[in-house]
């Protein structure tokens, strides 16, 4: 329940901010938003952007009107009247530096340069991971095009994680107006996570067409309940509250479905379709439209104040991921750790599961096929196999015994050791037994069989055989021996007058002849009263 607790402390933040309460100061502890098992994912994340202001040669831009002291000056306009917009300001060939001058009312203008070419005056992407309060990514302003509304940023992880929570702080500018949050495995095939837009209008007419089922619409950071797998709009986000180090804190699992509290304050179990919901290697920032503040059309054509369209861009001071590793709900923690050159998080595993994401069962725990959260369950192999593997015929046929001695799952012992075989490495190999009263986790349980070579086939009786008068390490014999190890001729049979080793079937026919001391192997036959006297041989 403390993991949720962590995040509700974001929900805290943004109340704070939505009641006027000032929190301007953006000195969050990761530790405690973190989720656990935690990462902060941006610190090695590789990032880029489709624009960067002054790439392709210096770019001249100005900063939206605010007080000296830094104070919030705008207000919405009314937008059923024009306003003129005027500002006496220095012809930017002139600048050199950056410079500050008032418009006619008094306020503050900051202009400057961007050029990726001189390192006080560039902006590139990087820097929004380095949290340094003065250095921010900035994009091309409107006067360098239209087609600049349209910017994405993209933040690849380089593995899975499930993203908990994405933070942005914004630079000198407003935060957009029009965006999308989105998610992909492969970078290639992009899903949404949240749409942001200025109305409801807005969310439904750009954002609805993009999903198949009805889209939530929130004016609030976020809908209160929401289905594991669940896109919504907001409109928290996009509204002109703040000109510069505006906000936006993007909770993805909280108060969803499985991970609301049940009775007795028991948390569900995470579903698979939210932890496939906050799966992403790639997370993509898609923003769409500038917050221009109607700026772009508070004048007439004749009129409009040629600084305008410098003041329209995106900056970012700060981006934040944070996020869990994709661990299946088989673990509660994970490592830093170089692999391959690459610093990855390792999930620390539980529930005897195995890999990077406690993605299979250890070698050993295969006894039922692996789930996310459920624990794996260790083979039966008596302690001569050290690892196992699920085979599902073997689990319909029931021919898998559990250590509680229940036949049931389909685990199939592998590489069994002292000479013992089968699924649970119950049996011996060929050519051994094991003894009456050995049990098969004893130590080397198997014992060598000892049968004549020629009377016998090599094998003995097997712990598990069921043969009649037969026990454990008596010989399995050929046609006319018998006998434990094989050596003696059967009954109804003699020693070979030309080969002592091999036995011959006796003329008279063991079937109508009296068994046992009466029987007599050559003439005069011991026949039965029964018998059909043919020759003499019963």
């Amino acid at each position: 329940m403390s993991t949720y607790l962590n995040l509700a402390f974001l929900i805290a933040l943004v109340l704070c901010k939505a009641n006027g309460i000032p929190y301007t100061d953006y000195s969050y502890e990761p530790d405690f938003l973190d989720m656990d098992p935690d990462s902060i994912l941006e610190e090695n994340a590789v990032i880029t952007t489709n624009a960067t202001c002054g790439v392709n040669r210096r770019e001249y831009y100005c900063r939206l009107v605010e007080h000296a002291d830094g104070a919030l000056l705008y207000r919405r306009p009314n937008r059923d009247k024009r306003q003129t917009i005027t500002y006496r300001q220095p012809v930017k060939e002139q600048l050199t530096q950056p410079q500050s001058y008032r418009d006619p009312s008094g306020h503050w203008i900051q202009c400057s340069f961007c050029d990726d070419r001189d390192p006080l005056l560039r902006h590139p992407i990087e820097y929004v991971l380095r949290g340094e309060s003065n250095l921010w990514w900035q994009s091309p302003s409107l006067a360098e095009g239209l087609k600049y509304h349209s910017v994405t940023i993209t933040m690849d992880f380089t593995q899975v994680y499930q993203i908990v929570y994405v933070l942005l702080r914004m630079g000198d500018s407003p935060r957009p107006a029009n965006w999308i949050l989105e998610r992909s495995l492969d970078g290639i095939n992009y899903k949404p996570w949240v749409f942001f837009a200025e109305s409801e209008y807005d969310c439904k007419r750009l954002y609805q067409p993009l999903l198949d089922s009805p889209l939530t619409v929130t004016s609030g950071p976020r809908p209160w309940k929401l289905e594991d797998d669940e896109v919504f709009c907001t409109t928290f986000y996009s509204q002109p509250q703040a000109l510069q180090s505006g906000e936006i804190i993007i909770t993805l699992s909280l108060d969803r479905s499985s991970t609301l509290s049940g009775p007795a304050g028991l948390e569900r179990a995470i579903s698979a379709k939210l932890i496939d919901f906050l799966s992403a290697r790639f997370v993509r920032l898609r923003f769409q439209k500038l917050q221009t503040l109607s700026g772009d059309w508070m004048a007439m054509p004749n009129q409009l104040d040629s600084s305008v369209y410098n003041r329209y861009y995106y900056s970012i001071r700060t981006i934040k991921v944070g996020g869990k590793c994709l661990c299946n709900s088989h673990a509660n923690r994970c490592e830093q750790r170089v692999v391959d050159g690459v610093p990855r998080a390792i999930c620390v595993c539980q529930h005897n599961t195995c890999g990077s994401n406690c993605e299979i069962c250890c070698p050993m725990f295969n006894q039922q096929l692996w789930r996310p959260g459920r624990v794996c369950e260790e083979c039966n192999c008596h302690g001569k196999a050290d690892s196992c593997v699920f085979n599902q015929t073997v689990a319909n046929l029931r021919l898998s015994k559990r250590k509680d001695g229940v036949f049931e799952g389909g685990g199939v012992c592998v590489n069994c050791r002292e000479d013992t075989i089968g699924v649970n490495c119950e049996s011996c190999k060929p050519g051994y037994y094991r003894p009456i009263n050995v049990r098969p986790e004893a130590s080397f349980p198997c014992v060598k069989c000892e049968c004549d070579t020629f009377g016998s086939t090599g094998e003995c009786v097997s712990n598990d055989a069921k043969v009649p008068e037969q026990y454990p390490g008596d010989c399995v014999c050929k046609d006319g021996f018998a006998g434990k190890r094989c050596d003696q001729c059967a009954e109804g049979y003699r020693r070979s007058d030309t080969d002592p080793m091999q036995c011959v079937p006796c003329t008279c026919d063991v079937r109508g002849s009296h068994r046992g001391g009466g029987y007599k192997c050559e003439p005069p036959c011991n026949c039965k009263v029964s018998a059909t006297k043919t020759r003499r041989t019963c």
